[in-house]
């Protein structure tokens, strides 16, 4: 029995944006899925011992997803879980881009595990690469293939005009409004187009647009 197939966090959750990046589910079959466990919830209000399928489970009763798929991305989350890197944290970002590559064939997988093992090898050195720029440098990348890696897992490279930081933001939107986490200032989509290498990740952090500045009231008299 599988367990731990993803939480109601639908599309946020790492099972379901794994599912979603292989191709394996659309976001209208993730969001289904959460509608249906938020209805088992509501109905099962004040019950005790009342099973909530998690994601995973839930596709695959759907129809959605195969038990051996659930396997497949499981084995894999499990793996990025236990990568650690930055800061002692997991770099589930850079992971899943270099799975993505390889499902474009973009690249080889001995080309992937001869990356990871340059970025664990400089980790152990208190060095620490992002994978994409490891796999430029080796040349198994170009920047348009990281941009478009990132684009595939809803990630656009952006950058602020105060410090110069670059972020690779998550569910980034011109309507929406992010800030540097090293300045506090607004960020913008990043133009240069052969530096596409972030110095960290947004993940989940879109900020509500900005207020807009009140009109100052107009002396009658000066009409």
């Amino acid at each position: 029995m599988i367990s731990n197939l993803g939480g109601r966090d639908g599309l946020k959750c790492l099972f379901g944006r794994i599912a979603l990046n292989w191709g394996y589910v659309t976001s209208e079959q993730i969001e289904e899925c959460v509608d249906e466990q938020e209805r088992i919830r509501t109905e099962s209000s004040g019950e005790k011992d009342v099973h909530v399928p998690p994601l995973g489970e839930m596709l695959v009763k759907k129809g959605h997803i195969s038990w051996d798929r659930c396997e497949e991305i499981l084995t894999f989350q499990e793996a990025m879980l236990s990568n650690k890197l930055k800061d002692g944290e997991s770099s589930l970002g850079e992971m899943l881009m270099g799975q993505v590559a390889l499902d474009k064939g973009l690249i080889e997988r001995e080309q992937l595990e001869s990356a990871l093992s340059i970025q664990a090898r400089d980790i152990e050195k208190g060095k620490y690469q992002r994978l994409g720029k490891i796999m430029m440098d080796l040349g198994y990348l170009t920047p348009e293939n990281v941009l478009t890696l990132l684009s595939l897992q809803n990630r656009t490279l952006v950058i602020c005009k105060n410090c110069g930081m670059k972020f690779n933001a998550e569910g980034f939107s011109k309507d929406k409004h992010f800030i540097c986490k090293n300045c506090g200032s607004s960020l913008e989509i990043c133009t240069d187009r052969n530096d596409v290498v972030a110095d960290e990740t947004l993940a989940f952090e879109i900020l509500t647009p900005p207020e807009e500045d009140e009109p100052e009231p107009v002396d009658p008299a000066e009409e």
